[in-house]
């Protein structure tokens, strides 16, 4: 639903999938999808405004790495990093997040 509500909205959406599912996200409007078996998604050199991440662990610390400065990522199994989620990929501040009060809101 995340897919299609994006490219409804006009976004240019990349998938990443592990699975056979890559025509099925691409008819839900993703413009790009990433077999994750076959392809690193973090080594194409794409940046991204907005990531969102399912899976946590070691690919929501990879995720920091292709958010455009300012960029977000969303993340729906586990809070990130102390302290991660204030840094870009580049160590900068991310713009906004000082003023910002954030909280993880557990969903179960």
């Amino acid at each position: 639903m995340t897919v299609q509500l994006a490219a409804i909205l006009g976004a240019h959406v990349t998938a990443t999938v592990r699975s056979d599912a890559g025509e099925l996200v691409r008819g839900f409007g993703a413009g790009r999808v990433i077999d994750v078996r076959t392809e690193a998604f973090d080594e194409n050199g794409a940046a991204y405004d907005v990531v969102i991440d399912t899976v946590g662990g070691e690919t929501l610390d990879r995720s920091f790495g292709v958010l455009r400065r300012g960029g977000r990522l969303v993340t729906l199994s586990a809070p990130p990093p102390a302290g991660r989620a204030d840094r870009g990929q580049d160590g900068h501040p991310r713009p906004g997040l000082d003023d910002q009060r954030r909280a993880t809101i557990p969903l179960s």
